[in-house]
């Protein structure tokens, strides 16, 4: 015969009292079955029993029991297998709630009584793990995926250099009333980089088997970012920062709007990549083979710096340019980028026909 005990249901509790039994004596009643409401200290618990029998009640309906007492026996028939999983009242009705089937669930109370932790893991683990989404990649994607395999056998190696970006914010609130469109950074850049690879032909240059191009002009390549990926207009020969503007906006227009011709998209010596305007502070791009070089230009970004003895608030951004070692050396690549970072810094020149500034 099983005696059933008053159970301690609380860290605090020291008896109990039978709020009422829901069998009668001489019933039959299976393992986890429910058999009387107990009130504790705290709150009215369900009592379960742990084993199948005829039930004999030791404690009436209001009568108390201290924890560990015998309040009801199961006997008269013998133990069978439990027909109804052992489970607290709080993790039936979460199973319920949550849909989980008690059968064979395995219980960490005591005795291996199911809890609500029990049943909400289940829930859990039940749970369908998303499928990863397939998505096909497009021509743009798959020429990307392409140049950076080929770009993974070049031996690079980067330069960074820091601009003062003050002359360059004034000539562009200048320029804003006087042209259409008004040059942005990039603009700036892509003149700035033009003009600096027409004095550095070292680095206007592309590998070539056993051989190294030099081009007679340069040709800069801006990487625009589109719905169906990166795209790199070429602007041809950059002038003036207001040439590029207007040539740029033209060739930016119709890269997104998925329009751009091949002749847009042929022929760059050099690329310029600009993520300032995501705030990024400085990165290195990677280089488009058989390209030289890619000038990387991070955020203008107020920082305090020297100037005349004092410490003071300066607008500066960071270029860094990454180069291709079998075409150019460390010595060229940093002449070139300190021409490109003087121009920058004296942008007016870059409005003054070349030779005369």
């Amino acid at each position: 015969m099983a005696e059933v005990r008053m159970p301690r249901l609380s860290e605090s509790m020291a008896e109990g009292t039978i709020v009422r039994w829901l069998h009668g004596a001489g019933d039959e009643v299976d393992a986890g079955q429910e058999i009387a409401e107990i009130e504790t200290d705290k709150a009215v618990v369900g009592l379960e029993a742990e084993a199948a029998g005829v039930l004999e009640i030791v404690v009436p309906e209001g009568g108390s029991a201290a924890v560990g007492a015998v309040i009801a026996r199961l006997g008269g028939a013998p133990p069978g297998p439990p027909t109804r999983p052992i489970a607290s009242p709080l993790a039936r009705r979460r199973a319920r709630e949550l849909g989980v089937d008690l059968h064979g669930l395995a219980g960490t109370g005591p005795h291996g009584r199911i809890v609500r932790d029990d049943v909400e893991g289940a829930a859990r683990s039940a749970e369908p793990t998303p499928s990863p989404e397939r998505a096909l990649l497009g021509r743009i994607r798959q020429a990307t995926v392409r140049r950076l395999a080929d770009a993974a056998a070049v031996p690079v190696f980067t330069l960074t250099a820091e601009a003062d970006a003050s002359a360059a914010a004034r000539l562009r609130a200048e320029l804003a009333g006087l042209a259409d469109p008004a040059p942005t950074v990039t603009d700036l850049v892509v003149s700035a980089a033009g003009r600096a690879l027409r004095e550095h032909p070292a680095m206007n240059a592309s590998a070539a088997e056993g051989a190294v191009l030099r081009h007679p002009r340069p040709h800069v390549g801006v990487a625009v970012d589109t719905e169906d990926g990166l795209v790199v207009p070429v602007v041809r020969d950059p002038g003036s920062p207001v040439a590029v503007a207007a040539e740029a906006r033209e060739l930016v227009g119709r890269a997104r709007a998925g329009a751009a011709t091949p002749a847009d998209l042929d022929g760059a010596t050099f690329t310029v990549s600009n993520l300032g305007m995501f705030g990024v502070a400085e990165f290195a791009a990677v280089i488009v083979p058989p390209q030289a070089g890619i000038l990387a230009v991070g955020a203008v970004r107020e920082l305090p710096r020297v100037r005349d003895g004092a410490v003071v608030a300066v607008p500066v951004m960071a270029l860094t340019l990454t180069c291709d070692h079998r075409v150019v050396d460390g010595a060229q690549a940093a002449r070139f980028l300190a021409r490109l970072v003087a121009l920058l810094e004296r942008p007016l020149a870059l409005m003054i026909e070349e030779g005369k500034s």
